[in-house]
């Protein structure tokens, strides 16, 4: 399930709950997540509601523009072109640092062999490797 079905469900029949409260049971200090759109919104609840994280990146995660910060540190990632994503103020004041991609759409992440879309993901990428590098 993808796509508006998925969104349906979770946001307009508190379906988002019941995967925070699942969520909750993995948590874990060291543990750093990952996680795409509506994914990255549910854990970012979770750490809300006391999930514990080292870490926690969030890409193309538009409804995070509805949430406050969360205590661990934060990286969240969008295209410029994602007309849902979170305003600058919002940018600047919750997550511990955050990326725009020029010329990216909402779904920038989706597996398309473009070459913009790869160097994005890399990016992404390296910057996880580098977190989990700096913080053992």
């Amino acid at each position: 399930m993808q796509g508006d079905p998925v969104h349906e469900r979770l946001f307009k029949h508190n379906g988002i709950d019941a995967v925070v409260q699942a969520l909750q049971t993995y948590s874990d200090p060291d543990t750093i997540a990952l996680g795409y759109s509506a994914g990255g919104t549910a854990l970012w609840r979770a750490v809300q509601a006391g999930m514990s994280l080292k870490g926690l990146f969030c890409i193309s995660s538009t409804r995070l523009r509805e949430l406050v910060s969360v205590a661990p540190y934060s990286h969240t990632y969008f295209g410029s072109e994602d007309a849902h994503r979170p305003h600058d103020l919002w940018l600047k004041k919750a997550p511990s640092r955050y990326s725009i991609f020029k010329g990216a759409s909402h779904n920038f992440y989706d597996g398309s062999c473009d070459q913009l879309a790869y160097e994005y993901r890399q990016t992404i990428a390296d910057d996880i490797a580098q977190f989990h590098a700096q913080r053992p």
